[in-house]
């Protein structure tokens, strides 16, 4: 779930970019078994929306919370 969650990072980034290339397309496929805007999309729904409560830092947070959700879709 972890390589999966670096994945969709780097897929929301290159299409905040404007630079989806091939080579993403490929390593979206084979980390997250989709493609990137749906690895994107993934990324920008676990995004805290605000504060959020205890000590684990919000970035934490977000990593977490997309790694888990690959975990769920059973996609690693």
């Amino acid at each position: 779930p972890q390589i999966a969650q670096g994945c969709a990072f780097a897929a929301e980034a290159r299409q905040r970019a404007g630079l989806v290339v091939p080579h993403t397309l490929l390593a979206t496929r084979v980390f997250c078994d989709m493609t990137p805007e749906q690895a994107a999309r993934i990324s920008e729904k676990a995004r805290p929306d605000g504060p959020v409560q205890g000590e684990v830092p919000a970035y934490e947070v977000w990593r977490r919370r997309i790694a888990e959700e690959f975990a769920s879709l059973g996609r690693c």
